[in-house]
């Protein structure tokens, strides 16, 4: 029974781990290019909602290996929503300074 229980955590741990770690080139990507064009904000939205409830239910249950690795999730969609809101206000930003300055393109 023991071996099971082992198994049954090895087996979230390296699931978890890969689901997680799939993001780590997403975020390289949006932080070296500063831009998250490409990521809707509906898809951002239901996705970090849906990563905040997983990462809920994995403290209501004590389950260290959801909250953990949705908590990484959560943080990672947390700084592509960053660069993109970001993004957007210094797009907005340099077209009223193109206006104001009045340099033609």
């Amino acid at each position: 029974m023991l071996a099971l229980i082992y198994m049954v955590t090895t087996f979230g741990i390296v699931a978890s781990s890969l689901t997680t770690a799939c993001w780590i080139p997403q975020v390289y990507k949006t932080l070296h290019t500063r831009t998250a064009k490409d990521f809707s904000w509906l898809y951002l939205f239901t996705f970090t909602v849906g990563i905040l409830g997983w990462l809920v239910y994995g403290l209501m249950l004590h389950n260290y290996i959801v909250w953990i690795s949705n908590g990484a999730v959560g943080l990672c969609a947390l700084s592509i929503i960053t660069i993109k809101s970001l993004s957007i206000i210094g797009h907005s930003r340099s077209f009223a300074h193109d206006g104001v300055i009045g340099t033609p393109e």
